[in-house]
């Protein structure tokens, strides 16, 4: 792992930097994964029609996880660097930097 500089800061992945050469393939396999488990939440909840306000909530946080993701790889959260970064108001966060 190399050292910060000014030119290069280091940053983890919630600052929207890696920890490593295979950070976006665990992002993109996390994505897979939270995918797959709300696909199988959709599913059990069509086919079987019961517990649906336990499942309701479990399918709410995996699409809130997704959402999550996809807006931190946008650049659309605070701290985090991405291709819509520049459209993004700016917050206090941004201002320390």
């Amino acid at each position: 792992m190399a050292f910060a500089t000014a030119d290069n800061p280091l940053r983890g992945p919630a600052a929207g930097g890696t920890l490593g050469s295979g950070s976006s393939y665990k992002d993109a396999m996390l994505t897979l994964a939270l995918s797959l488990a709300l696909l199988v939440v959709v599913i059990v909840m069509i086919v079987r029609r019961r517990h649906l306000t336990i499942l309701m909530s479990v399918a709410s946080l995996l699409a809130g996880l997704l959402a999550m993701l996809w807006l931190q790889d946008l650049g659309l959260l605070p701290g985090s660097q991405g291709p819509l970064t520049h459209t993004r108001p700016q917050t206090l966060e941004d201002a320390r930097r």
